[in-house]
Order: structure tokens, then sequence, then C-alpha cells
């Protein structure tokens, strides 16, 4: 493998003369050893003992900055300092001030930076393909990830010398990042970069309908590759593919192997391959949970919500009288915000509600959401388990979502049709993807519906009196169905599994219905 070249610069934009204090000897470009740049040298000087500010040394990592004067740091190309610009009240106000230009420019950085991870959805998706065709599934950890890109194109982004490290005669002066480090919003984004240039390089191609999904053929063998930032989680039926990449990718990176994977994303992960099982749990993130709000001598529940008990918003307090309450709701509703996109579908509808409180909530929210904990208590041991004997999906639920309408509806009808459409996108990209990976998939994708008058709506398009005022992007289900790529069939009230997503539920349906959706104790399946 060829090392890396980088070069030194020897003078600044403003054709300043930098010293060799900064820039180090730097008359003519030099190549170097790429272990000398700053993915080694950052956590290397983490664990150095600390010494005084006058014994500190300049390290190895400022060959990778620039330096530039402080003064000449302006917002675009205007006379206007960007400390004097005063911070906008609302978005409305950034946006129709005198200095919306500048704003304006600001969120096009801001959403330049951004980069999607792989869904939980997708990562589940590919553990259950792997559970069914009984795959070596294998994880690898990138070390200080984000340290591996360059900066990308024009852009430019300055830092204050670091305490300790200033140059001498130099005070005044700033330091242009060349390449990215850890707290840099645009890092993720450059990171993704490097690694799908390589990836790309090996044979790989990216999945249209999620980036975050490299597949690779073989011969007859295929390879599937999941990102999560620096957490990679590469699947084959081939052992020795496996292998392959996972020493073309730590030549490229520094990487640390975690061998059949076990835990990824504060998902535990259990395997019985003879019996061609695969569980995945949050037990430990469920006791730190516990632990962290005091509940573990409380007394368990059976439900995560009452039924027919309804909340409402608090108004007698101000905003700063309701954040300064001794209780950490907004903490607690994120933390079982992540369960429920993790494993456990069964508290969506109750973390769902008392999301809707995150800026109105008392004691009475706070008694609710210690109720889904207590729930928790009960059902730490609770999880999805992968059946490889079922082909529907390995039989468990891969995708679930429990959300508030955005729309007024003029009738149940139209609710359900609504949530059907809803539904049926789901059901697209998850066809769609799973064609892209390599698996053929059949027509029609069934889907079952609780209400008749939803149903007759996708069937029977003449129904102008029934249909006319609802809006067309909901309408696009009945396209699929008389395109036969959807069928829709009726399903009671009482055996629709999605039942347990929209409302609270008696404690003995909501049993009943826990099963359908795939959680189980996996205390009982290992014991």
């Amino acid at each position: 493998m060829t090392e890396e070249t980088e070069t030194s610069h020897s003078t600044s934009a403003v054709g300043a003369t930098i010293p060799p204090s900064i820039s180090g000897p730097s008359t003519t470009n030099t190549t170097r050893n790429n272990k000398r740049g700053l993915v080694e040298t950052v956590g290397a000087l983490a664990n150095k003992p600390k010494r005084p500010r006058r014994e500190t040394k300049r390290p190895a990592r400022f060959d990778d900055y620039k330096c530039f004067q402080a003064q000449l740091v302006k917002i675009s190309q205007g006379e206007t300092n960007h400390n004097k610009i005063p911070i906008p009240r609302n978005l409305k106000e950034a946006l129709s001030g005198p200095y919306r230009k500048h704003w304006r420019k600001a969120f096009d950085l801001e959403f330049e930076s951004l980069i999607d991870n792989a869904r939980f959805e997708s990562l589940r998706l590919v553990l259950a393909i792997g559970t069914i065709l009984d795959c070596h599934i294998h994880q690898m950890d990138v070390h200080t990830a984000f340290l591996n890109g360059t900066m990308e194109g024009n852009q430019r982004i300055y830092m204050r010398q670091p305490p300790g490290y200033h140059a001498k005669e130099k005070e005044g002066y700033v330091c242009e990042l060349l390449k990215s480090i850890y707290g840099l919003r645009q890092a993720p984004r450059i990171w993704y970069g490097v690694l799908h240039k390589f990836l790309k390089s090996m044979g790989f191609a990216r999945c249209n309908k999620e980036y975050c999904i490299y597949v690779q053929k073989v011969g007859v063998d295929w390879i599937i590759i999941v990102v999560y930032v620096d957490d990679l989680t590469i699947m084959s039926k081939s052992l020795k593919l496996i292998n392959n990449i996972k020493r073309e990718l730590s030549m490229r990176f520094k990487m640390k192997d975690l061998g059949d994977i076990h835990y990824i994303l504060k998902m535990e992960v259990r395997r019985n391959r003879e019996n061609k099982t695969m569980s995945i749990s949050q037990h430990q993130y469920i006791l730190d949970l516990l632990k962290k709000y005091k509940i573990e001598k409380s007394s368990a529940v059976t439900t995560p919500q009452l039924a027919g008990r309804e909340l409402e918003p608090e108004t007698n307090m101000s905003a700063a009288e309701i954040g300064a309450q001794n209780f950490d709701y907004r903490g607690l509703i994120g933390s079982l915000q992540y369960l429920v996109r993790g494993t456990r579908p069964d508290i969506a509808n109750a973390v769902r509600e008392l999301s809707k409180y995150l800026s109105c909530y008392n004691k009475t929210h706070w008694e609710a959401a210690r109720r889904v904990l207590k729930y928790l208590k009960g059902t730490s041991t609770y999880g999805l388990l992968l059946n490889g004997k079922s082909k529907e999906m390995a039989g468990c639920t891969i995708s679930w979502c429990s959300s508030k309408q955005g729309c007024v509806s003029l009738s149940t009808a139209e609710t359900e049709l609504i949530a059907l459409s809803e539904d049926t996108k789901e059901s697209e990209w998850l066809w769609h993807l799973l064609s892209e990976m390599g698996f053929k998939q059949e027509l029609p994708v069934q889907v079952w519906c609780d209400s008749r008058s939803a149903i007759s709506i996708t069937k029977n398009p003449g129904n102008h009196k029934a249909s006319k005022y609802i809006e067309i992007k909901y309408l696009f289900t009945r396209d699929l169905v008389e395109e036969g790529r959807l069928t829709i069939e009726y399903c009671p009230t009482a055996n629709m599994a999605a039942d347990i997503l929209t409302k609270a539920l008696p404690t003995k349906q909501f049993t009943i219905l826990i099963t359908k959706i795939g959680v189980k104790d996996l205390a009982t399946v290992y014991t």
C-alpha cells in the first residue's frame, strides 16, 4: 500500500511568511509519512502527562495548519464583522432582517455539513437476512475516524491556537484547518466521503435507497457492509471474503476487529446458529436507566401507560418555571426514544404521547414517564427475536413508527387512509432496498387494514364522493393496487398488531399484541 503524501505550505493567503515554529521547514513542498500527521498525534497527546505551559513544545500536528491573522476573518466579503451581527429571536427574523444574506449562507453551510447514518430499520433488515441465510456477520470499529479526512474544496475553517502552543510573536494569529478534527460539524460528512471513496475503489456499490449500505458481488458470493459513523457491520456467506475485506480496510484505516457481532449501538446481539435464531435487546441500557432515575426499588407494572388516561399540557407555569423543576423530564424522554428506535416498539405509543409535552410538563407527566420505566423494569430482558426458519422478515417486526398525523381528517376512513399511505411508503422502500441488495422480491406486497371504508376507497376509484376532499398524495396507495404491486386485506381490530402503536391498551390485549410484533422475553429463549 502506498503512503499518503501531504504538502506543507510556506506562506499564508495574505502573503505573510509563516515562521518555522508553526509550519516547520517548508520553503519547498515536502513529502512525509502520514503517521506523523493529525491522526496519530491527537491520540498520543491525550495520554501524555501535562507539563507547565512554559515547557510545552510544538506538537507535530501543527504541520497540518496554516497561520492567518485573526482580524482578516470576516463574514462573506463584506465589511461587517460577524461579532456585531445580532442573534435573531426566531427563523422568520433571521430570514427577513438586514443580515438575511449572512444567515442564509450560514444555513446552507449547516445543511451541507449534515450526513445521515444508517437507519435502525436498515440494520435490523440486514440482521434478519443474515439470520435467514445463516451468514457470517462481523463487526469493525474505525479508530479516530473523523481524523482521516481533509477539508473539502475551498471551505475554510479557523481555530484559535491551542493554549500552551502559541507561536512566538504570533499571538494575534489563528490556524486554518487542513484536516478534519473532532468537534467540527462537517467532520461526519468529511469522514463519510473518505470511506465512500475507498469502498467504491474496492468495488462496492452504494444502495440508492440507503446510502449507508454497500454491496459487492464476487462471482457467486456477495458481501454487504452497513456503515453507522465509525461502526461497520460486515455480512457474507463467505468467511474468506469477509477476512479479505477486513484486511484491506485495516491497511487503509486504523481498525479494531470486533469479530462476530455481539454489541452494536448499545444493543446486545446473541445468536444461536444451530437453531437459526438471533436476539437483539437493550437490557444493559435499561438497567442503566433504572439506576440513573432511581427506579430499581420500585414495583414493576404490566403496561407502559394506563388505558383511558389523558394527559394535559401545563399552562399555569412559565417556561422558566417549567425548566427549573427538579426532574430531568426531557432527558428521560430522549433516552426512552432511543429504546423505541432500537428494540422496544411496545413502548412507542407511550413515549410518543409523553413527547408532546417536552415544553409544558409538570409532576403528572413525570410520573407517567416513570411508569414507563417501571414497565421496563419488569421487562428488561425483552427484545426482538429473529427466527431464520421464518421467511417473512425472520418472523419479527423490522420497521415501526408511532407518530401524530400532521393534518385534520374529516372522517375515520380518511385517517386510516393516511396511515395506510404511510405504511405503503415504508413497504415500498423496503421492497426496493431488498431488490437493490440483490434479493429478488415477489409482488404483490400484502398489507393489512382494519378499516373496510379505507380499503373500499383504494379498490374503488369511482367512489368520487367519498374521496374528493382527500389530498392526492394520500391516494397513491390506490395506484399501487391498480398496478398489482399492492394488495390490501381486512384484519379485525382485535388482531391488528399495529394497535399497540396507536393507543393505550388494557393489559390482556397489550400482552396478546406484544408477541405479534416480535417482542419476546429473551431470558426464556436462552435458558
